[in-house]
């Protein structure tokens, strides 16, 4: 399953902006509690450690936006993706691209694990 991000927001000012938001600014406004996402994506377990001031940080964030310690590190990656890779340049960015197709084509063969997350 290909991931589907959708963002709604109850912030009147936003039907006067004039560009479309970040993904920096659509997280922002998830946490205020103007914004809200959803995310519709196949998910694969995996454990890792955080340094403690970290995960405060995580478990703040979720508990401001309503959201669990899973959906806010799945949106903070995402995010954290999507602008670092508008600042790599063109070569840097194709090896990144095609890296990540090769490791998504590699997943889609191993099914087996895969859950459905939505957040």
């Amino acid at each position: 399953m290909r991931q589907c991000w959708r963002f709604t927001t109850n912030n009147p000012m936003s039907n006067h902006l004039t560009t479309e938001p970040t993904p920096f600014h659509i997280l922002a406004a998830v946490i205020r509690g103007t914004g809200k996402t959803t995310l519709k994506s196949s998910t694969v377990p995996f454990s890792t450690r955080l340094p403690e001031y970290l995960l405060a940080k995580l478990d703040a964030m979720g508990a401001m936006a309503g959201k669990s310690r899973n959906a806010m590190l799945i949106h903070l990656l995402d995010t954290c993706f999507e602008q670092t890779a508008d600042l790599l340049d063109p070569e840097t960015a194709k090896r990144f691209n095609d890296l990540t197709a090769e490791n998504l084509q590699k997943m889609a063969q191993k099914n087996s694990d895969r859950e459905s997350f939505e957040g």
